[in-house]
């Protein structure tokens, strides 16, 4: 896997430092400020220009290759109209051809490449150091609570200590040593190391590597490891950091044939002025076929407007199954103000990218066909802009669709599931507050009927919730039976959002139910979080890819606060007024969208929040009725139409334990 925006030695050559903060759209706001820090500390003694020579003139030295891909198909990102194309550097051809790699920081830059199977992972990393370097797995980006290895070259032969770290300092030697050297290498510039290791380790010192977001954490010593024990002469100074991975994704396979690949169909605005407020979306037309010919969505990929690229939240395609005018393609819109994808006949998503993600290739022989006299000729896309300093700029990121004419054996759907914005909310103080989203049988079969098919297999999933957000898992019922789950992600980072596709596809079948839990923490948050659009509200959502494509959109759920204020009310021991009521009820008629926070506002400003009252907050959100939808692509969305009581849900067990119970 090559994460999109990549920056190589001949991309700055030229470039000011404040430019160099532009490249990626994967690094968080923060991470850009401590790099820009870090780089302004080096520029200090180099300039930038010597700087890059320097690199160049090493790279040169070392006869290095630009390596773009090891698939077969080569992609590129746009930024601005131009193409750049994806690059890491390799400094010395390994014996093992890896299916993914990374840049973990691109202006060092620090090469991490990585394969997976069943049982177990095998890594290399390449940085520029002739000392020991350093690879590790945490929760955060901090040592603390890390699963860490440290390796190096040493007298031309290559070693790697087993460690982990309970603080931010020197890290202890694991008791067992469980790392294998595979080879290691070491040149005037650069030192290279590969090893491996089981995924699965069932102890205390060892962090296991499956489904979900790991932060994996890098740092490099000018020195080799003089002994078997790190100590402080080995501090790593500026030269560290850390980047969000799913290393065990089995990313879909690229096209096999570039010439059935056509070329790209942009959807997004051009020079658009992003209004000056905190939250923005955005909704616009665009026409992606014609009616003389279907053609098949074989991906989409992200192009981001360089200097925007903290702002660009996510952006979703939806297909239109309507004419669309020419002044409606021309004009730009107010998403769930002016306008909304699921009123506007454009229910049906074909893929989604959040900040941090790539692009997606959906597995070879597998489309969505668009076109002809029978498929849809136009789709609106829909993107969220985070501004908080709240200034108005202008923007033309987007999406890149691309397609095949040949008619794929497989056509691939996607639907979403999640708990409706309407209802979400969360107390402050709130270390692990639960909710969940369902999805019914009833949905499910209705849909499965309407393909004509008894089951459809899901192959990979995008959750997606806000800065809150600490844990999503998509949970999967049968005949009243828990299933293991179809997908979890118990170390959610909001930065990093990416499809999470599986080793394996996973059967949905007709009389199947699904639920969706998302884990929010606001131990940092005075006020109630509410569901709602801006990034600093909370989502609860999940984005199903299946194929053969059921006709359904959305299946969701919403709590009952509305119906159920005399219990809010007794609960949380508050008196609501009657007239502030039935203000509150009329205000939310005209913007349902934000109900919770009109409810949060309004009446629940004044609570004094304790334990007590959080308890009571998590149990009136598991237990009170919901109502549930189910948008066909057939039925218009009207509401939120048949109540139901959550069934009683625990705590996850794992069907398939990973490791025996102690």
């Amino acid at each position: 896997m090559i994460h999109r925006y990549h920056i190589s030695p001949t991309c700055l050559v030229g470039s000011g430092i404040t430019n160099v903060f532009h490249f990626s759209a994967a690094i968080s706001y923060h991470s850009q400020r401590q790099l820009r820090r870090r780089l302004q500390s080096l520029f200090l003694r180099k300039p930038l220009r010597q700087l890059i020579a320097a690199v160049l003139a090493d790279s040169i030295a070392t006869k290095a290759t630009i390596v773009t891909s090891t698939s077969e198909e080569t992609t590129t990102s746009v930024v601005n109209g131009s193409e750049n194309p994806e690059s890491m550097v390799s400094l010395e051809p390994g014996e093992i051809a890896f299916s993914y790699n990374v840049l973990l920081d691109e202006m060092m830059p620090v090469n991490f490449y990585w394969d997976f199977d069943e049982t177990a992972i095998t890594m290399q990393v390449i940085a520029p150091t002739k000392g020991w370097v350093g690879l590790g797995f945490s929760r955060t980006t901090s040592m603390n609570g890390a699963d860490i290895i440290m390796m190096g070259v040493k007298s031309g032969e290559a070693y790697a200590l087993d460690c982990h770290a309970d603080r931010n300092g020197v890290p202890d030697v694991d008791q067992e040593q469980n790392v294998e050297i595979i080879s290691g290498w070491e040149n005037d510039t650069h030192t290279g190391v590969t090893i491996r290791r089981n995924r699965l380790m069932c102890n205390s010192e060892d962090m296991d590597i499956e489904s979900g977001t790991y932060k994996v954490i890098w740092a490099y010593g000018k020195s080799d490891l003089s002994e078997a024990k790190p100590h402080f002469g080995h501090y790593h100074g500026f030269n560290r950091g850390g980047k969000s991975l799913k290393l065990i994704n089995r990313i879909a396979s690229k096209r096999s044939s570039k010439k059935n690949v056509e070329p790209q169909v942009i959807v997004g605005p051009s020079n658009y002025l992003v209004p000056a407020k905190s939250t923005n979306y955005l909704c616009q037309y665009a026409k992606i076929s014609e009616a003389n010919e279907t053609v098949y969505i074989t991906g989409y990929f992200p192009y981001i407007t360089k200097g925007n690229e903290r702002n660009v939240h996510h952006m979703i395609i939806h297909l239109c199954d309507v004419d669309v005018s020419p002044e409606q393609l021309a004009r730009s819109y107010e998403c769930y103000e002016e306008i909304s994808p699921y009123s506007a006949g454009c229910s049906k998503s074909i893929g989604g990218w959040a900040i941090g993600g790539s692009g997606s290739s959906y597995p070879v022989d597998s489309g969505i066909p668009i076109g002809g006299y029978s498929h849809p000729q136009y789709a609106m896309i829909e993107m969220h802009y985070d501004n908080p300093e709240g200034k108005e700029f202008r923007d033309s990121s987007g999406m890149q669709i691309s397609y095949v004419r040949e008619r794929p054996r497989n056509m691939i759907g996607l639907f979403n599931i999640q708990h409706a914005i309407s209802t979400i909310w969360i107390p402050p103080g709130h270390e692990n507050l639960r909710l969940n989203g369902y999805c019914r049988e009833s949905c499910l079969n209705r849909a499965m009927e309407g393909a004509g098919v008894d089951e459809v297999k899901m192959f990979g999933v995008l959750l997606h919730s806000h800065l809150a957000g600490t844990a999503m898992r998509l949970r999967h019922f049968r005949n009243g039976t828990e299933l293991k789950a179809v997908v979890s992600d118990q170390h959610y980072d909001f930065n990093y959002q990416e499809v999470q596709y599986f080793e394996e596809p996973v059967l949905l079948k007709a009389g199947d139910s699904l639920a969706l839990e998302c884990g929010y923490s606001t131990l940092d948050r005075k006020n109630i979080t509410p569901g709602g659009l801006p990034t600093s509200s909370e989502m609860c959502l999940a984005f199903i890819l299946h194929y053969p494509a059921l006709p359904v959109s959305m299946c969701a759920s919403r709590g009952s606060v509305l119906e159920n204020f005399d219990v809010l009310a007794k609960g949380l021991n508050v008196t609501f007024k009657q007239r502030d009521v039935r203000r509150v009820r009329s205000e939310i008629s005209n913007n349902f969208w934000k109900a919770m926070e009109i409810i949060s506002e309004k009446l629940l400003s004044g609570v004094v929040w304790d334990n007590e009252k959080r308890r009571f907050a998590q149990e009136f959100i598991a237990k009170t009725k919901q109502f549930v939808t189910c948008h066909h692509e057939s039925t218009p969305l009207v509401s939120f139409f048949k109540s139901f009581t959550p069934p009683k849900i625990g705590e996850y067990v794992d069907m398939n334990p990973s490791c025996p119970s102690t």
